[in-house]
């Protein structure tokens, strides 16, 4: 048996097809079927009302449908979402529903100079020694932007390379990037070896520059070059790679043990933040708020309202899907009963700021369940993470349930 995720409603009735003059691609992914899987609540719900999820909706028909625009998908999280599985299958899932989908790969971070997992997508190589700064590390005092990490050098000659693995469906070769990093009068200058020619546009006081390549490429090669004797070092707060075209970017962006307060530490968020608005975030962050037994719902609810204010400054009529934490044990001795109150936290925000709820801990099976997976070889023995093969369940079962609520305002829509 399989499940099936595919655009229902783009074969719904030759008359729609006639009207719009679309040439779908049919994309079904299969993946197996897991009696204790609770598929029946794969499914977003809302507490609240669903209007800002509609606002989403019918800027991806204009897509769709007309051709029409840049859609973008940022999905937060922690070391679930560093590892870039399962954000990864649900970029690769969505961008597969119909061609055209593809905008670009979008955000990106030399994790390895950083000294931390790259996700499996793409390769980073580095030169020079590179000193890593995350905001979980409260000791430190970072200047971050909205992936949460950096790296410095005072190397110069020092380089950053990001080459992206070759995809034989989707093409995430990139014409533009841009180029988050400190931009004072003390900081390197750079260039970029693999494409001499590429036009360097820096916008100083906004902390980031805009290159335009000469031809597509599928490597960021970057490196330092001093052209003021003031210059002596230089901090990259990670990269766009990025198109023309219309299509989705689907962001992720996930730092290993963070929590809700690691993401409002990172005092540039909001402004890095402005040169990819999201039109759709997918919040992620509890696991680790989560840990411990003291754990309180009204101080995660107050750092969770504090986030999306600073989300909706960019973004006011953004809509927002909370997932729900994954069941997990204290210590791989002890159930977390936290599970059941993240869940409740989550559905009291969504009637409070009318955001999408998907619950991934009842999917699972509730209090206990991660043991069921463990045994299933989905989740790993740490009673935390899953396997690469869980995570990639994890976004089919996302992805499903973005399309089916997709087809529910599609099918509305028809009926009109």
């Amino acid at each position: 048996m399989s499940i099936r995720i595919n655009l229902i409603y783009l074969l719904f009735t030759g008359m729609l097809l006639d009207a719009y003059t679309l040439q779908a691609q049919r994309y079904i992914h299969d993946y197996p079927y897991y009696n204790f899987i609770q598929y029946d609540k794969n499914q977003l719900q809302y507490s609240g009302n669903a209007e800002p999820m509609r606002g989403f909706y019918e800027k991806l028909d204009r897509l769709i449908f007309n051709g029409e625009g840049q859609l973008n998908i940022l999905h937060v999280g922690a070391s679930h979402i560093q590892a870039g599985v399962w954000s990864g299958t649900v970029r690769e899932t969505l961008h597969s529903l119909q061609s055209g989908l593809v905008a670009g790969r979008g955000l990106v971070f030399p994790y390895s100079a950083a000294k931390t997992n790259t996700p499996y997508d793409y390769t980073v190589e580095h030169s020079g020694h590179w000193d890593g700064c995350r905001n979980v590390e409260k000791n430190k005092d970072c200047e971050l932007g909205v992936m949460g990490i950096s790296v410095t050098t005072k190397h110069q000659g020092a380089w950053l390379k990001i080459g992206l693995r070759k995809n034989p469906y989707l093409n995430y070769d990139f014409t533009q990037a841009i180029v988050y990093h400190t931009a004072d009068a003390q900081s390197y200058g750079f260039e970029f070896p693999n494409d001499p020619g590429a036009i360097i546009q820096t916008f100083a006081d906004r902390g980031y520059s805009k290159i335009t390549f000469t031809r597509a490429l599928d490597t960021l090669h970057l490196r330092l070059k001093q052209t003021d004797s003031l210059q002596h070092y230089f901090t990259c707060f990670g990269f766009k790679l990025e198109n023309d075209r219309t299509g989705i970017y689907y962001h992720a962006v996930g730092i290993n043990g963070a929590d809700v307060p690691a993401y409002l530490r990172s005092p540039n968020f909001a402004r890095d933040l402005r040169l990819a608005p999201p039109d759709l975030v997918i919040l992620s962050v509890g696991i680790n708020d989560a840990l411990y037994p003291n754990f309180s719902p009204e101080a995660y609810k107050a750092n969770y309202r504090e986030l999306i204010r600073r989300i909706k400054t960019v973004s006011p009529n953004v809509a927002i899907v909370f997932t729900t934490n994954s069941d997990s044990y204290f210590k791989k001795r002890y159930v977390n009963p936290n599970g059941e109150k993240v869940r409740k936290a989550m559905h009291e925000l969504s009637a409070e700021l009318n955001t999408g709820v998907w619950d991934l801990y009842g999917i699972m099976g509730g209090y206990g369940s991660i043991d069921t997976w463990i045994n299933a070889k989905l989740a790993k023995t740490d009673k935390i993470h899953f396997t690469n093969e869980g995570y990639r369940i994890l976004g089919y079962l996302l992805a499903s349930a973005i399309v089916q609520d997709y087809e529910k305002h599609m099918l509305a829509n028809v009926k009109r």
